[in-house]
């Protein structure tokens, strides 16, 4: 990974910290080649019912991606894993975009 940051909320909440620490061994691998040039940036918010959600901010030279996850989703393994892949599609998504908008730019 190019970086991987903890929010000082985050940090605050042992648990939650944990679970963040725990998925972020597994970005990498999910991330594949493109690791090096994405950044992380994890935190902690509440959502309209007071419950913690902890955020993903993932981040490269085309912009930047943000999931929200309830602790017991990071709990389990399978569930860790399927949203990150899905929030790492979705900054994929917003590369290929990007390189659409560019070729569309580059024929006119």
């Amino acid at each position: 990974m190019k970086t991987i940051r903890f929010g000082d909320a985050l940090q605050e909440f042992s648990e939650e910290f944990a679970l963040a620490r725990n998925a972020s061994e597994i970005l990498p691998e999910i991330l594949g080649p493109s690791a090096s040039l994405v950044e992380a940036e994890w935190g902690l918010e509440n959502d309209l019912k007071g419950r913690a959600l902890i955020t993903l901010r993932l981040k490269d030279f085309t912009g930047e991606v943000v999931g929200k996850f309830a602790p017991d989703e990071l709990r389990s393994p399978s569930q860790t894993s399927f949203r990150l892949y899905r929030l790492w599609g979705d900054l994929l998504q917003v590369q290929n975009e990007m390189q659409l908008k560019a070729l569309q730019e580059s024929r006119v």
